[in-house]
C-alpha cells in the first residue's frame, strides 16, 4: 500500500532527570562568562555543566586529552556531581560501527525524497508515529524509528532536520542539549512544494520550520542553514543555531561528520541501528 505522493528528484528528547552512566564525549568548551565552568557535549546530545571548583578529581587538561569514555553523575539540571575518566572501554554502539562499513557507500547522487500529496497526508504520517517512548529516549533514536516505519509500510522516503545549538547559546541559557533531530517531509500546498517538520514530542501538527525552531530558541532567532556539518562544528560561535537537511538514513551527527570527512554516505538503513533505535527509544524489538 502506498500513500499518494510524487517524487522530488535530485530528523529528541533527552532525559533531563538525574543520571549516572558511562558515556562518550563529543567535545567540550569553557564558558566565557564563568571561568570555572566547562560545558561537556555528550555524544547522546546532552550538555553536562562542570563547575571545576566543585568537582576537582579531574583536571581540564586531562579531560581535553582523554580519548576514552567518562563516567558522569549529574543532577536534574545536568550539573556535574562526579566525573571520572574511563580507559579501555568501548560502548556497545561504538563497537558495532565497523560492522556497517559494507553497508555504507561513497557519495551517490539521486536520493529522491517523497513529496506528499497534501498537508492532510503529512498529518496522517505524523499521526502514525509511535510515541510510546521509554524514559530517556533520545531524539535521534525516535526519529530513526519513525522514518524507518513509514518507509517500510508505505515506501515513503522522508527527510531529517538536524538542529544544532551554538556554544554561545548553550552557555547563555544553560541549555541542556547541543543538537536535536526530527523527521520532515516535502509536500504540495497551494500548487507549491514546501516542507513541514513532524516532531510529535513537541507538536501534534506538521510545523513550518521557523515555528519548529522557535520551540527551542528562547530568543526566536532565524537559524542558519548549513550544507555541511563543519558549518557548525568548526564555527560553533557563528550564530545561535544551525539547521542541516539530510536523508532519512543519517542517524546521528557522527554520520554527518563521517560523510564530510570520508565521503561515506548512508544509502540504506543499517539493521543494527534500527534495532538499537527500537530498543533504546521504545524498549521494544523491531518486528521481523
Amino acid at each position: 500500500m502506498k500513500r499518494g505522493f510524487t517524487f522530488l528528484m535530485s530528523a529528541l528528547l533527552f532525559s533531563l532527570g538525574a543520571s549516572a552512566d558511562v558515556l562518550k564525549i563529543h567535545s567540550s568548551f569553557e564558558s566565557q562568562t564563568s571561568p570555572e565552568l566547562t560545558i561537556i557535549k555528550l555524544a547522546d546530545g546532552r550538555n553536562a555543566f562542570w563547575d571545576r571548583s566543585d568537582v576537582t578529581n579531574v583536571t581540564l587538561s586531562e579531560l581535553k586529552e582523554h580519548k576514552g569514555m567518562i563516567q558522569i553523575d549529574m543532577d536534574e539540571n545536568q550539573k556535574v556531581l562526579a566525573l571520572n575518566l574511563v580507559n579501555g572501554f568501548v560502548d556497545d554502539e561504538e563497537s558495532r560501527t565497523t560492522t556497517s562499513v559494507g553497508m555504507v557507500s561513497r557519495f551517490e547522487l539521486g536520493y529522491q525524497p517523497s513529496i506528499l500529496a497534501s498537508y492532510s497526508v503529512a498529518q496522517t504520517v505524523l499521526n502514525s508515529f509511535n510515541t510510546s517512548t521509554i524514559e530517556g529516549a533520545q531524539c535521534y533514536d525516535k526519529a530513526h524509528r519513525w522514518v524507518y516505519d513509514e518507509h517500510k509500510a508505505y515506501a515513503t522516503k522522508l527527510m531529517k532536520m538536524f538542529l544544532f545549538f551554538s556554544d554561545d547559546y548553550i552557555a547563555r541559557y544553560t541549555y541542556p542539549w547541543w543538537f536535536h533531530a526530527a523527521p520532515f517531509a516535502y509536500l504540495r500546498m497551494n500548487n507549491e512544494t514546501t516542507e513541514r517538520i513532524m516532531d510529535p514530542t513537541f507538536s501534534q501538527y506538521p510545523l513550518k520550520l521557523k515555528i519548529w525552531t522557535d520551540l527551542f530558541m528562547k530568543n526566536k532567532v532565524e537559524c542558519k542553514s548549513i550544507d555541511k556539518y563543519s558549518g557548525y562544528s568548526r564555527n560553533p560561535q557563528g550564530g545561535d543555531c544551525f539547521i542541516q537537511r539530510v536523508s532519512m538514513y543519517f542517524w546521528q551527527p557522527k554520520d554527518l561528520e563521517a560523510f564530510e570527512n570520508t565521503g561515506a554516505l548512508k544509502s540504506n538503513f543499517i539493521p543494527w541501528e534500527i534495532d538499537w533505535a527500537y530498543e533504546h527509544g521504545f524498549g521494544t524489538r523491531k518486528p521481523q
